[in-house]
């Protein structure tokens, strides 16, 4: 078409608490949605930390979907995984170099998809997405409960090149 601009395909990694298993789970929606129009005209990967609730790897919505299957692990119990996820994205990032990373939520996904970017050199991307500034005792509500939310989120806002 006369005029039309070509579309540069990117390579995305996208760092996301849980991400739906099969195409009838409606897993965070937005994300599924965001997704599926990214994967319309770029190379998306998504790394999944806590659900679905096992570790594999499958296909879904034109991206590449790897889960690490997290379920509830908190504190300190939850370093084995943010590790397993982070030497995962810097192997794959380093065989097929990425564009960006980009972590939902500043915490867990925010850091991994930070810390991972800046190992590889590329821009990390970090998008807050509910309670992750806020402090909430009498509902029990917000990660800046935890001294390590509080850590994980201040690291990750900190090495985000873009939040």
């Amino acid at each position: 078409m006369r005029g039309a601009r070509p579309v540069l395909r990117l390579r995305i990694a996208v760092v996301t608490p849980g991400f739906s298993a099969d195409e009838e789970d409606w897993c965070i929606p937005v994300l599924r949605h965001l997704v599926r129009e990214l994967a319309r005209e770029h190379e998306v990967t998504v790394y999944t930390l806590r659900y679905p609730h096992h570790v594999r790897s499958y296909h879904l919505f034109g991206a590449r979907v790897r889960a690490f299957g997290g379920a509830a692990r908190g504190g300190l119990r939850r370093l084995p995984l943010l590790l397993r996820a982070w030497r995962a994205i810097v192997a794959d990032g380093r065989r097929w170099p990425y564009d960006v990373l980009h972590g939902f939520w500043a915490d867990e996904p925010g850091f991994v998809a930070a810390v991972a970017a800046r190992r590889l050199r590329v821009p990390a991307v970090v998008s807050l997405m509910g309670g992750e500034l806020a402090a909430l005792p009498q509902l029990g509500y917000g990660t800046q409960l935890s001294r390590s939310g509080r850590w994980l989120t201040r690291l990750s806002l900190r090495l985000a090149r873009t939040v």
